[in-house]
Protein backbone atom coordinates (compact mmCIF):
# COMPACT_ATOMS: atom_id res chain seq x y z
CA UNK A 1 0.00 0.00 0.00
CA UNK A 2 2.93 2.34 0.54
CA UNK A 3 3.86 2.03 -3.12
CA UNK A 4 0.27 2.80 -4.11
CA UNK A 5 0.20 5.94 -1.95
CA UNK A 6 3.37 7.25 -3.60
CA UNK A 7 2.05 6.52 -7.07
CA UNK A 8 -1.33 8.08 -6.31
CA UNK A 9 0.16 11.51 -5.69
CA UNK A 10 2.89 11.12 -8.32
CA UNK A 11 0.55 11.40 -11.31
CA UNK A 12 -0.95 14.66 -10.08
CA UNK A 13 2.43 16.15 -9.24
CA UNK A 14 3.78 15.41 -12.71
CA UNK A 15 0.80 17.06 -14.41
CA UNK A 16 0.87 20.07 -12.09
CA UNK A 17 4.62 20.65 -12.50
CA UNK A 18 4.36 20.51 -16.28
CA UNK A 19 1.46 22.97 -16.30
CA UNK A 20 3.42 25.28 -14.01
CA UNK A 21 6.44 25.10 -16.34
CA UNK A 22 4.31 26.13 -19.31
CA UNK A 23 2.81 29.01 -17.32
CA UNK A 24 6.28 30.14 -16.19
CA UNK A 25 7.44 30.17 -19.81
CA UNK A 26 4.73 32.74 -20.56
CA UNK A 27 2.08 30.71 -22.36
CA UNK A 28 -1.53 31.83 -21.97
CA UNK A 29 -3.30 30.04 -19.13
CA UNK A 30 -5.62 27.80 -21.14
CA UNK A 31 -2.93 26.84 -23.66
CA UNK A 32 -0.47 26.08 -20.84
CA UNK A 33 -2.96 23.80 -19.11
CA UNK A 34 -3.92 21.93 -22.27
CA UNK A 35 -0.33 21.56 -23.48
CA UNK A 36 1.02 20.70 -20.03
CA UNK A 37 -1.55 17.97 -19.41
CA UNK A 38 -1.31 16.61 -22.95
CA UNK A 39 2.50 16.31 -22.91
CA UNK A 40 2.62 14.01 -19.90
CA UNK A 41 -0.65 12.11 -20.30
CA UNK A 42 0.85 9.23 -22.29
CA UNK A 43 3.69 8.83 -19.80
CA UNK A 44 1.27 8.83 -16.87
CA UNK A 45 -1.02 6.28 -18.52
CA UNK A 46 1.98 4.06 -19.27
CA UNK A 47 3.33 4.26 -15.73
CA UNK A 48 -0.07 3.56 -14.22
CA UNK A 49 -0.75 0.66 -16.58
CA UNK A 50 2.63 -0.84 -15.76
CA UNK A 51 2.04 -0.63 -12.03
CA UNK A 52 -1.45 -2.09 -12.41
CA UNK A 53 -0.02 -4.92 -14.51
CA UNK A 54 2.34 -5.72 -11.63
CA UNK A 55 -0.25 -5.72 -8.86
CA UNK A 56 -3.30 -7.20 -10.60
CA UNK A 57 -1.83 -10.72 -11.00
CA UNK A 58 -1.46 -10.91 -7.22
CA UNK A 59 -5.21 -11.39 -7.07
CA UNK A 60 -5.12 -14.16 -9.64
CA UNK A 61 -3.01 -16.49 -7.49
CA UNK A 62 -5.04 -19.52 -6.46
CA UNK A 63 -5.78 -20.96 -3.07
CA UNK A 64 -5.56 -19.32 0.32
CA UNK A 65 -2.82 -16.93 -0.81
CA UNK A 66 -5.04 -15.71 -3.64
CA UNK A 67 -7.91 -15.05 -1.24
CA UNK A 68 -5.56 -13.08 0.96
CA UNK A 69 -4.03 -10.97 -1.83
CA UNK A 70 -7.16 -10.36 -3.94
CA UNK A 71 -8.50 -7.43 -1.86
CA UNK A 72 -5.01 -5.92 -1.69
CA UNK A 73 -4.49 -6.16 -5.44
CA UNK A 74 -7.91 -4.72 -6.22
CA UNK A 75 -7.42 -1.85 -3.76
CA UNK A 76 -4.10 -0.88 -5.32
CA UNK A 77 -5.39 -1.11 -8.90
CA UNK A 78 -8.56 0.87 -8.16
CA UNK A 79 -6.55 3.54 -6.29
CA UNK A 80 -4.12 3.88 -9.21
CA UNK A 81 -6.88 4.14 -11.80
CA UNK A 82 -8.70 6.74 -9.70
CA UNK A 83 -5.44 8.66 -9.37
CA UNK A 84 -5.00 8.62 -13.14
CA UNK A 85 -8.52 9.92 -13.65
CA UNK A 86 -7.96 12.73 -11.14
CA UNK A 87 -4.59 13.66 -12.64
CA UNK A 88 -5.93 14.13 -16.17
CA UNK A 89 -9.28 15.72 -15.27
CA UNK A 90 -9.38 17.42 -11.87
CA UNK A 91 -5.80 18.70 -11.63
CA UNK A 92 -5.96 20.77 -14.86
CA UNK A 93 -9.23 22.34 -13.68
CA UNK A 94 -7.74 23.14 -10.27
CA UNK A 95 -4.63 24.55 -11.96
CA UNK A 96 -6.86 26.89 -13.97
CA UNK A 97 -8.67 28.05 -10.84
CA UNK A 98 -5.67 28.32 -8.52
CA UNK A 99 -2.71 29.12 -10.78
CA UNK A 100 -4.28 31.11 -13.60
CA UNK A 101 -2.62 34.53 -13.71
CA UNK A 102 -0.59 33.97 -10.54
CA UNK A 103 2.61 32.49 -11.99
CA UNK A 104 5.46 34.89 -12.70
CA UNK A 105 7.03 34.53 -16.10
CA UNK A 106 10.67 33.53 -15.78
CA UNK A 107 13.12 35.55 -17.86
CA UNK A 108 15.07 33.53 -20.36
CA UNK A 109 18.36 32.21 -19.06
CA UNK A 110 21.44 32.03 -21.19
CA UNK A 111 24.10 29.38 -20.90
CA UNK A 112 26.64 31.83 -19.43
CA UNK A 113 24.38 33.24 -16.70
CA UNK A 114 25.21 32.27 -13.13
CA UNK A 115 24.58 33.77 -9.73
CA UNK A 116 28.09 35.14 -9.59
CA UNK A 117 27.76 36.84 -12.95
CA UNK A 118 30.35 34.78 -14.75
CA UNK A 119 30.33 31.57 -16.67
CA UNK A 120 32.04 28.41 -15.53
CA UNK A 121 33.48 26.63 -18.50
Amino acid sequence: LTIAIGRVIDDSIVVLENIYRHLAEGEPTLAAIVNGAREVSIAIVGATATTCAVFLPLGLVGGLIGELFLPFALAVVVALLASLAVAVTVIPVLARLLLGGRVRVQPERRAGDTRLGRAYT
